[in-house]
């Protein structure tokens, strides 16, 4: 008969570090919500962060500030980057993701996408009316935008989808490495959406920055609700 030592299964281990990943996403939602409050304070105080305006006209040609530095497709590029965090790709995305869910038979991670995507957008909406932050007038936008600055709309719903898809898509890979992999692509993907958010003249950084971690908030939390659901066996 082997002789199990308790703490030491493989049940353990894995309990163990669903345990630490728990503990951590929950500093990280502290941390967040704590630098968020202090932004939003500097904002409602002193009208921005002083690198607000240093960091606009970074991204523009010292000689013409109506034009992006570097060379001439760089518009274009920032133009079609900033696309990938517009309601109508994020809105495919959700929807294609969750069909796939619907017809792989786990309707609770479908739900999980839709209400992440559209609870995200309330947030933001919300978050905006309350900041009533206008949009930056330092530099013309390079883009047609409305609506109020603070948070970042584009920034904080595509963290938001792209973090919420790749978590559910990496359940189902096979390997860390390709969860890594995962993960990665769709944090890189929330970056280049809210750079050029910012490189446009449409945000400022801070905006930007809020949008990042609201929208990391909104998805650990979620994940964590669906954690506790899963293990008073709500959901499967």
């Amino acid at each position: 008969m082997e002789l199990q030592i308790p703490g030491n299964s493989p049940s353990a281990d894995k309990t163990d570090v669903v345990d630490r990943t728990v503990w951590m996403g929950a500093g990280v939602v502290l941390i967040g919500a704590w630098v968020f409050i202090q932004m939003a304070e500097l904002i409602q105080n002193h009208g921005g962060h002083p690198l607000d305006e240093s960091i606009l006209k970074w991204f523009r040609q010292s000689g013409d500030v109506g034009q992006l530095r570097g060379p001439w497709w760089m518009g274009e590029v920032m133009r079609d980057l900033t696309a990938l965090g517009s309601p109508l790709i994020l809105g495919l995305l959700t929807v294609v993701t969750t069909g796939y869910l619907v017809v792989s038979r786990r309707p609770h991670a479908a739900w999980l996408v839709t209400l992440s995507a559209a609870g995200g957008g309330w947030l933001n909406f919300a978050l905006k009316e309350w900041y009533d932050r206008p949009r930056p007038e330092l530099v013309p936008p390079l883009t047609v935008v409305s609506g109020l600055s603070f948070p970042s709309g584009h920034a904080q719903i595509s963290t938001i989808v792209y973090l919420t898809v790749a978590s559910v898509m990496g359940r189902l890979a096979t390997t860390p490495a390709r969860r890594v992999y995962i993960l990665g692509m769709a944090l890189l993907l929330s970056v280049l959406v809210g750079i050029s958010r910012v490189a446009l003249g449409v945000h400022y950084p801070t905006d930007v920055l809020a949008g990042w971690i609201v929208g990391v908030i909104w998805s650990l939390v979620l994940a964590g609700v669906v954690r506790f659901l899963q293990q008073t066996r709500w959901i499967e």
